[in-house]
């Protein structure tokens, strides 16, 4: 019926001509319109940005109740977990998002070895963006050189 209001197909189109013009149809412009109401991820930034917010930031808030806000390791850790909340999680989360558009044909013991590829290599990235430099910051004998290296790698990466 609607195919035919639509002048999709002629009024004396059978059931199936029809229903064949409607798959047609949705088959061309389904992809365009769904890619346009949810992003090309399917999340947007701020969406993600509210789930690490709501899952990992409050673990790392309430860790560091006991240390005092003059501290400069309460800072150190306060740029750290804002920066994965902020940064690293969101990226991780679009390059997993672009990693598994490239498996949509593969089935079975294939799939599931490229999407443990992706998985893998979506944590190496987060290590070598956060663990890496941060680690230095963190453990490094002074303070002071540590929230300011912080802040040239936070600068580097704006």
């Amino acid at each position: 019926l609607l195919m035919r209001a639509i002048d999709v197909v002629g009024s004396q189109a059978t059931d199936e001509d029809a229903l064949d013009a409607f798959n047609e149809l949705v088959r061309q412009r389904f992809p365009i319109a769904f890619a346009a109401s949810v992003g090309r991820f399917g999340i947007g930034y701020l969406q993600a940005v509210s789930v690490f917010g709501c899952t990992y930031l409050p673990r790392w808030l309430d860790s560091m109740l006991d240390l005092d806000v003059s501290d400069l390791e309460l800072w150190k850790w306060m740029l750290s977990c804002f920066t994965m909340v902020f940064a690293v999680f969101p990226l991780a989360l679009a390059f997993g998002a672009w990693w598994s558009s490239f498996c949509l044909h593969l089935r079975g013991l294939r799939e599931w070895a490229f999407m443990s590829c992706g998985c893998v290599m979506a944590f190496a990235f987060a290590a070598a963006t956060y663990l890496f430099p941060m680690g230095f910051f963190f453990w490094h004998g002074s303070r002071v050189v540590g929230v300011a290296g912080m802040i040239v790698f936070f600068v580097t990466l704006t």
